[in-house]
Formats: structure tokens, sequence, C-alpha cells
């Protein structure tokens, strides 16, 4: 199974698993709607917002692991252990910064791919686990430090399983990167700043509005 079909069939079942999820969520929404203790079911637009959000998160979590994981390496037998072990980065920020030189340097032969890669892997890790923290933050806890938590184990999740799949497989089909996870929780750490400055903001601004 190649990339593209990887990222045919993910994007398949986000949309089908974010729609029953969408169906579901509005369903108990309405069902629940006799509560008028609730503020979050004061109108319909409300609801279908909020089970929107539900679908876009569940779709969300489907292409994580097609980001990280998939495609699957062919399993070949387990991989000498030392030699496992010698493929794992344990290296803390180094890597970043030549990788960084690295596509500086192929520029100046107009090559692009090294910096493509660059952007791509430093980037897309920064970025990752920021929509986490965004949809914990609206759909689930304002505690942060719960999603913070949350946001580590699943990077670390992500790492772990990598190695083992290396591991199990006898393939290095991934690199297994500390600096993923840094990167991972640097942006996750980002957002909370952000949505806490937001959260911050906003509660001055209503006791302000009250007097």
């Amino acid at each position: 199974m190649n990339f593209l079909n990887i990222w045919k069939e993910t994007t398949l079942i986000a949309v089908l698993i974010g729609f029953i999820v969408f169906v579901i969520a509005l369903k108990i929404q309405i069902t629940n709607k006799k509560n008028k203790n609730d503020p979050i079911r004061k109108s319909n637009a409300r609801f279908v917002w909020r089970a929107l959000l539900w679908s876009f998160f569940t779709a969300y979590l489907v292409f994580i692991p097609a980001l990280t994981i998939f495609p699957l390496p062919s399993f070949n037998g387990p991989m000498p252990i030392h030699v496992w072990r010698n493929n794992i980065v344990l290296e803390v920020i180094a890597p970043i910064i030549r990788s960084a030189r690295t596509a500086q340097e192929y520029l100046g032969y107009n090559d692009s791919t090294p910096l493509y890669l660059f952007l791509y892997n430093t980037i897309g890790n920064l970025l990752l686990l920021m929509p986490f923290v965004i949809f914990m933050r609206i759909l689930i806890t304002r505690r942060y430090t719960i999603i913070f938590v949350i946001a580590l184990g699943i990077s670390l999740l992500i790492e772990s399983s990598q190695g083992l799949l290396c591991y199990l497989s006898g393939v290095q089909y991934r690199i297994v990167d500390i600096n993923d996870v840094i990167l991972n929780i640097t942006g996750a750490s980002i957002m909370i700043l952000c949505l806490g400055l937001i959260d911050g903001m906003s509660y001055v601004l209503g006791r302000l509005t009250k007097k």
C-alpha cells in the first residue's frame, strides 16, 4: 500500500467517522435540549456548531496516525537490538540545526529538496498537536495542565509506536527522534499560552464591563 493510497483511504475514513460523530453529537444535544440550565443548548445553531466541532476533532484524530504511523512497513522479523538502539535519535536540538544548515547549503546549489524535508518535518511536528489543544479546550476541558499532559502522552505514544514498529518489522521506516517530541510539545505549549492569554483577556474584559 503506497503513501497516496493511505491518504485516500484515511480521508474517506475521516469523512465517514466525522459524519457519524456529527450525527451522534447532534442527536445527544437535541435529546438533552430540555435541560434549560445548560447554556450550551440555547439555540439550534449552537447545537450544530458543537456537533461540527466534534466531527472535525474526530477527523483530526484519524489523520494523526496517517501522518505519523502509516503506511506500515513490511514485517521481516525483529531488528537486532543494537541496531535498533543506534537508530534512535536522543541528541537534543542539534539534529534540527544540522538539518537547517544542510538545507541552506543545498539551496546554494538550487536544490530545495532538503529545505522541503526540513520544513515538513520541523514545522509539521510543531503544528501537529496545536489543533488538539484547541479542540480539547473548546470541547472537553479548560484545565490546561490536563491538556498538556495528554498532549505529551500522545507525542510519546507516537514515537514509541514508531520505535516498536521499527523493531518488530526489522525496517527503519521512521526516524525515532526525541526532537519530534520536543517540537510536538513546543507547539502544544505555544497554543496553550495563546489560549491562556485569550482566556485572561476575556476574563479581564468581562470584569471591566460588569463594572
